[in-house]
């Protein structure tokens, strides 16, 4: 190591070997131009049998005092993730999506995320991450997974609402290793997917399409019938319409109580719904009708056991159906938004609505409310800038009186 390289303690404005004067800690300036040079340096533990090796870090003619300060913290943080690296504080990429795996794992087993939820999470970042697997967690940094996210191979690979969950995802797992003391900070936060295209309205259908609907079921398939009537007239999904019952059902009190899901990966029925806690949806007459027509029909369940349903077809059936009467062809989740949009269109306040369908975001029951357009266009035709006639003071017609 050269002798201007070793650390030696100099005072403020005392100069070094190569003349350049102590500005600040780290800090040297040239005696006659406006440049700093910035060093910096920290004992690391290499090997466990050896004493700490000295690191020494530099940067050279910097232009500004402030850049200057802005360099040496930015050098100092590059030790010291060289030193988590090397005192066993650092992880690899894959070491670190182990661990998130298993978090995730916990959660799942103390029911607080689905199945789904986290066998999606596991399985994108395992498929387009792996390349990331040797580098340690010290090596990365924003720009480095922004260039990764916005690459034009993954672009080829996953569209833009892939690409906003696989960041997600990524958030996650660093999200995790700051938590646990790993890094200081999560280079993955303030980037975001670029292009990513307006989200769109789903398809759902008028409540005139779906009476047409349950009638032409009820003479072709009549159980597919009894399915589309609790669904329209609950607004619940249909893993939750699967997994619905008797002993949900409150009638007494006219209501159900969404409890359960049924998870078509796992083929279980799971003690929690996809908004991760329990609802209730008032019984109305008309389901109250149908829900006595069906009671004890299929034994503890309030649905009937349909094996294409079972076997994740809903929404092929349903499309077959809605096709065969000529009406706008949905998701099966279509419904649950017809029940959402007709509740609004009755004036029923926004937030009873997301109560009733449990979403956790206001965002997402906002969104059917953008949706009415066509239902009430004309609404404002009555309005008008004419002048009106001047309103008539009831004191007025009383005292003429």
């Amino acid at each position: 190591m050269k002798e201007d390289n070793k650390k030696k303690k100099y005072e403020f404005g005392q100069k070094n070997s190569d003349g350049w004067m102590k500005w600040g800690d780290g800090i040297f300036k040239h005696p006659d131009k406006k440049l700093y040079d910035v060093r910096v340096y920290r004992r690391i533990k290499v090997d466990a049998d050896k004493p700490p090796k000295q690191f020494f870090k530099r940067a050279r003619n910097i232009t500004s005092e402030s850049l200057a300060i802005k360099k040496r913290q930015e050098l100092l943080e590059e030790l010291a993730r060289l030193a988590q690296k090397y005192e066993g504080k650092d992880l690899s990429w894959e070491d670190a999506l182990n661990e998130y795996s298993r978090n995730l794992e916990r959660k799942y087993e103390d029911k607080r995320i689905t199945f789904s939820t986290m066998d999606t999470a596991i399985k994108t970042l395992e498929k387009h991450t792996k390349h990331w697997n040797k580098k340690w967690l010290s090596d990365f940094t924003s720009e480095m997974i922004e260039a990764f996210i916005g690459s034009e191979q993954l672009q080829k690979e996953i569209e833009s609402p892939t690409r906003a969950n696989l960041l997600k995802f990524i958030r996650g797992v660093f999200k995790l290793m700051v938590h646990k003391g790993r890094m200081k900070h999560n280079p993955a936060m303030g980037i975001y997917v670029r292009g990513r295209k307006k989200r769109a309205y789903p398809i759902v259908m008028k409540h005139n399409e779906i009476v047409s609907l349950i009638n032409y079921t009820k003479g072709v398939n009549p159980q597919w019938a009894e399915v589309y009537t609790v669904a329209y007239l609950t607004g619940a999904r249909s893993g939750e319409l699967y997994s619905l019952k008797w002993e949900n059902v409150d009638w007494d009190n006219k209501t159900i109580h969404i409890t359960h899901s049924y998870d078509w990966k796992t083929e279980i029925h799971q003690e929690m719904t996809k908004g991760k806690k329990d609802r209730t949806v008032p019984i109305n007459s008309a389901l109250l009708k149908c829900l006595m027509e069906l009671r004890g029909k299929y034994g503890d369940f309030v649905l009937p056991r349909i094996r294409d349903w079972k076997n994740g077809r809903a929404a092929e059936i349903l499309r077959a159906h809605q096709k065969a009467i000529g009406i706008r062809q949905t998701k099966f989740h279509g419904i649950r938004g017809t029940f959402i949009t007709n509740l609004l269109l009755q004036n029923v306040p926004v937030i009873k609505v997301q109560a009733i369908v449990g979403h956790d975001d206001l965002k997402t029951t906002l969104m059917y409310v953008g949706m009415l357009a066509e239902e009430t266009r004309g609404a404002t035709e009555g309005l008008s800038l004419e002048e009106v006639a001047s309103v008539v003071n009831i004191k007025d017609v009383k005292k003429s009186s």
